[in-house]
């Protein structure tokens, strides 16, 4: 656990331009590193939790994109 109390490691995540999620250790322990970070997760497994998105959530969100985009495409055809 020391290693994600150094100073670089900590620097490293507050300055990266990619969001990141820290799922470091378990749930009673806090390196300065989850303070750090842009979220983070009781542990490793909550952290990949939060970090891959719901296979239905996605497939709903694109269904919804297909008929909105179907709706455009209708409605500009209509007044033409």
């Amino acid at each position: 656990m020391a290693c994600f109390n150094h100073e670089r490691v900590v620097r490293a995540i507050a300055n990266c331009a990619i969001p990141i999620i820290t799922g470091i250790g378990h749930e009673r322990d806090e390196p300065l590193a989850d303070l750090a970070a842009d979220k983070r997760a009781r542990t490793p497994t909550a952290a990949a939790v939060q970090a891959v998105p719901i296979l239905a959530d996605l497939y709903f969100e694109h269904k919804q994109r297909m008929v909105n985009l179907a709706n455009a495409v209708r409605a500009i055809f209509q007044t033409e």
